[in-house]
């Protein structure tokens, strides 16, 4: 919750926090992990110096360019299943 607030600038009431990738590098001295927010309402993220803007977007109309990790990851069949699997549920 606390990287979401980072990321965001603000807290956002959500329905559910479902993740959907973990990654760790092959060295073992970095991981990740990727979850999707199941939010209540669009908002306007408030924008911190990481970031050069945000848009709301359906699956598979990803902004260009996007970070290139997220891209692979957002285009391995296992999270584009997913990603169906939770927008056919909420």
């Amino acid at each position: 919750m606390r990287e979401i607030e980072e990321e965001l600038g603000m807290t956002v009431p959500y329905k559910k926090v479902l993740p959907i990738e973990k990654f760790t590098s092959a060295d073992k001295k970095f991981e990740y992990q990727t979850f999707v927010f199941i939010i209540m309402n669009e908002f306007i993220p408030i924008l911190n110096n990481e970031h050069s803007g945000y848009c709301w977007t359906k699956l598979n109309g990803w902004p260009k360019p996007l970070h290139p990790a997220l891209f692979s990851s957002l285009n391995e069949q296992t999270i584009k299943d997913k990603l169906i699997t939770i927008e056919d549920t909420f």
